[in-house]
């Protein structure tokens, strides 16, 4: 039996519409952990819900010493972004070659997996991340 190349044209819209549900869940469990359990002394409440929702209530979220910040930048929005310009490539090529622009995509894509592979925490210490 062929397989397509592509998963994840067909299903766009529903992991869409599970990555924003499932975000907004993740950020007022944020909110509700910074309010009420921080991790440090990095947190902040203004009293305002709004406010505190969009500002945030603390810079370093952690869960004992997992680094929630690291691990939502790094292994959804990395992961992801490369994930889906892999798979939107390969529905572009199937359908009409590669362009440039998606060329140029790739390679950028390709080149930060590989320095944050390769610089491992060193990376997000010189940005201001804590490991």
């Amino acid at each position: 039996m062929w397989y397509t190349n592509v998963y994840l044209d067909g299903s766009l819209t529903y992991l869409l519409a599970f990555v924003n549900v499932f975000s907004l869940l993740f950020c007022l469990f944020l909110y509700f952990k910074g309010r009420f359990k921080p991790s440090s002394t990095d947190e902040s409440v203004s009293g305002n819900f709004l406010f505190d929702f969009y500002w945030r209530t603390e810079l370093y979220p952690r869960i004992n010493s997992w680094d929630l910040k690291m691990f939502t930048n790094c292994r959804f929005g990395m992961m992801s972004w490369t994930i889906l310009l892999v798979s939107f490539a390969s529905k572009q090529s199937e359908l009409y070659g590669l362009s440039g622009g998606m060329i140029v995509a790739l390679i950028i894509a390709v080149f930060l997996r590989w320095k944050i592979l390769l610089m491992g925490k060193r990376v997000f210490t010189l940005h201001g991340y804590h490991a």
